[in-house]
């Protein structure tokens, strides 16, 4: 499960952002959606998505906001990101990232949650104040911002399972 990519469009300018942002909003919209009503049981119990649960995805949503969030205020403090050299392969980020958050409650994950989106938002906005070649295309700002279609994937694997089981 990786994150991040380009959303394959070529503006280079605040247009852009300004639409990576209300993309944002959208998925975590659905996200909500995705996960709202669900039992404690399934939500935490369940390991359905490799050794994942509903849960665990929250957290892993978060850990990748966070990371690609001190990415991004790097990059905009004129620094080298260490989130280029770190996850080269997402595997082992994945795998720290989940026993870090093993023992959160569903409260905690969703407060996780709120607190990556707050500072991933922060840091895209405070891109944009920037000149458009910090994040154009093919820049490792553009790399790492697009948090929404790695949101959007797991969003859209919870309602695949939430379908088949009927929940």
């Amino acid at each position: 499960m990786t994150a991040g990519g380009d959303l394959g469009g070529e503006e280079d300018g605040p247009g852009y952002l300004e639409g990576l942002l209300a993309r944002l909003g959208e998925t975590r919209a659905d996200l909500g959606v995705a996960v709202e009503g669900l039992a404690a049981e399934a939500r935490d119990g369940e390991r359905w998505c490799g050794e994942w649960t509903v849960k665990d995805l929250v957290c892993h949503i978060a850990a990748w906001e966070e990371a690609c969030a001190q990415a991004l205020e790097s990059i905009a403090a004129g620094e080298d990101p260490a989130f280029a050299l770190e996850h080269r392969d997402d595997e082992p980020f994945n795998a720290r990232a989940a026993a870090a958050h093993y023992l959160e409650s569903w409260d905690e994950a969703l407060e996780l949650l709120d607190e990556s989106r707050q500072r991933l938002t922060a840091a895209l906005v405070e891109l944009s104040s920037m000149a458009p070649s910090t994040y154009g295309a093919g820049s490792e700002a553009r790399r790492v911002a697009d948090q929404a279609a790695h949101e959007a994937e797991h969003t859209r694997a919870i309602e695949q399972w939430r379908k088949e089981r009927g929940l």
